[in-house]
């Protein structure tokens, strides 16, 4: 028995990407440049749901690389700070709202939201007085054709299965480990869920972190800090 990483979710330990992965965050990446594009044209803030199971992986990378304005996943986020998070959203946006800022783009994981990313989304109208409609991408994150790194990424590992079989191997996991395909027990692959990592939870937190703001009436910019979820 030979097993192939096969999930848009990135969630398995023992190899870097998982087949699917890159599709899912480039599919989810042009769905969100859309909604940029109305939030800008109408100065709207929007709430954007994305898969991942329970793992955040998707919703950082998607995040960072749309430049979300807020990031909410399983890695920064805990129940009991609901009310908090809650508060220091809706401060930011009515912040930015009062800065002139076209648009406002939260991106947040599926499963994660206590009654819902629309629970969510109620609460911020109530607590901000603007709308912030909820869209949620769903499975249209699991189809379409796959993208460069996934056709060759999957090419690679069918080829090393092959190999493993024909050389008597079994139990194992084809893995990608720094660019270098490996054979990682399976029993070691299932032990635990991979992990975001922290390198971009930190980028996140410290976009929230240092904010810009000029001052029309001269060149001066100044740095304001704003807290983190």
């Amino acid at each position: 028995m030979i097993g192939i990483p096969g999930t848009i979710d990135n969630d398995v330990d023992g190899t870097d990407f998982t087949i699917g992965f890159s599709t899912a965050v480039n599919t989810a990446i042009e769905a969100i440049d859309k909604i940029r594009d109305t939030a800008d044209a109408f100065e709207r803030v929007f709430l954007v749901e994305l898969m991942g199971r329970n793992s955040g992986h998707i919703t950082f990378n998607v995040g960072i690389s749309c430049a979300a304005e807020q990031v909410i996943s399983f890695e920064n986020f805990h129940k009991k700070n609901e009310k908090l998070t809650i508060d220091l959203i809706a401060n930011q946006i009515i912040k930015a709202k009062n800065d002139h800022h076209k648009s406002y783009l939260i991106v947040i994981a599926e499963n994660l939201w206590p009654n819902g990313s629309q629970a969510l989304a109620n609460e911020l109208k109530v607590k901000t007085g603007i709308d912030c409609p909820l869209c949620t991408l769903g499975y249209i994150q699991r189809g379409g054709s796959p993208v460069a790194k996934d056709r060759i990424l999957a090419t690679k590992m069918g080829v090393s299965a092959i190999q493993a079989i024909s050389t008597d191997k079994s139990n194992v996991m084809i893995a990608e480990q720094n660019n270098s395909i490996c054979l990682i027990p399976l029993s070691e692959a299932i032990k635990h869920q991979k992990q975001v990592s922290q390198i971009l939870i930190d980028a996140q937190e410290n976009i929230l972190a240092l904010t810009e703001q000029t001052d029309p009436q001269s060149e001066k910019t100044t740095v304001h800090s704003v807290p983190t979820l």
